[in-house]
């Protein structure tokens, strides 16, 4: 098969793919990976509560074990029913475990392997997309013409309208990733229920509350590199409420748009034009300064991404860790400005 575009990944998982024997689902949007992950357990006609056909098996023991999913695959199961092998990669290499299974690709079994951002000559990657039985999906962060198609769809389908000052003011706010988007659309129509339309001031209500400040402040100080500042509202965020996904989706967000800025810039861009572009920000919230955008570079912006989204990533497989791991990683992100 070919490697799949994330533009393209929802109209192809749409379709029948039984051939299909090995799913890699990649990229920086965890959201994103977790909608098609979905997708395919669908294709595979899954049923994610049955611990018959649902079996986990850890990557760093594939990597040390490769004929483990050769066995694991060439097991019939008691029940008769189809089984699902779901693997999340990290940076232990599992291509030669994975390649001996597909040496004899069954009808009775699917291996769903999710990943954060994969370089291009990562092997499990490369192996994917060129292999017959394998589909290799990539899952960017949605453009601001996706986002503004998903509020579309989701607001027509509740049967409600924006003004374009309104649904500006909405697209600046999302795009952290895709579940935080859904969630925020959600909580948008959720409020707005019995309504047809939403203005600034019903938008800046629902979605830029306190905690959603505290949030900005403590990523913005992470990424302006003043450890003391995330040391001091990290407490203030904990309290209010928002759960360590939140806080590393914002983290993904300012991330990929540095990213943006830093490699437009270093293309020779103007630094204001490509701060208008990318840096987009929330209510109330305070862009990087001219001297703190001076201290990134693309490489590291481009480290900075790779940070937060692993540790989103981590913090969905493994929720009870998440505080530590948002705060190890704005850490990291504040030791990177410095350095």
């Amino acid at each position: 098969m070919v490697a799949v575009r994330s533009d393209e990944a929802d109209s192809i998982l749409s379709r029948p793919l039984s051939e299909i024997a090995v799913f890699l689902i990649f990229g920086p949007d965890a959201g994103h990976v977790a909608e098609r992950i979905r997708a395919a357990l669908k294709q595979a006609g899954a049923n994610a509560d049955d611990p018959f056909q649902m079996v986990r098996i850890d990557s760093a023991e594939l990597a040390s074990d490769p004929g483990l999913l050769l066995n694991e695959t060439n097991t019939v199961s008691l029940f008769g029913s189809s089984r699902i092998f779901r693997i999340s990669a990290g940076p232990a290499d599992i291509t030669p475990a994975v390649e001996m299974a597909l040496q004899n690709p069954g009808r009775d079994w699917k291996i769903i392997i999710d990943a954060g951002a994969l370089k291009r000559d990562s092997a499990i990657r490369k192996f994917c997309e060129r292999h017959k039985f394998a589909l290799a999906i990539e899952c960017n962060q949605d453009s601001e013409a996706d986002l503004a198609k998903l509020l579309d769809l989701e607001l027509a389908g509740a049967g409600m309208s924006l003004n374009a000052e309104a649904k500006s003011a909405i697209l600046r706010l999302l795009g952290a990733d895709r579940l935080s988007t859904r969630s925020e659309i959600a909580k948008l129509l959720m409020f707005a229920h019995g309504s047809q339309s939403l203005n600034v001031d019903d938008i800046e209500s629902i979605l830029a509350d306190a905690s959603a400040v505290a949030v900005e402040k403590t990523v913005n100080f992470a990424f302006a590199g003043n450890l003391e500042g995330v040391d001091e509202t990290w407490r203030r965020v904990t309290a209010s409420g928002p759960d360590a996904s939140t806080i590393l989706s914002t983290s993904v967000r300012e991330a990929a748009s540095l990213q943006q800025y830093c490699s437009d810039v270093e293309r020779g861009g103007s630094p204001d034009g490509a701060a208008q572009r990318y840096l987009r920000t929330a209510f109330g919230r305070k862009p990087l300064s001219r001297d703190q955008l001076k201290r990134w570079t693309n490489q590291k912006a481009l480290k900075a991404l790779a940070i937060v989204v692993e540790a989103l990533r981590q913090s969905r497989w493994e929720p009870a860790l998440g505080p530590e791991l948002a705060i190890r990683a704005l850490w990291s992100v504040s030791l990177l400005v410095k350095n």
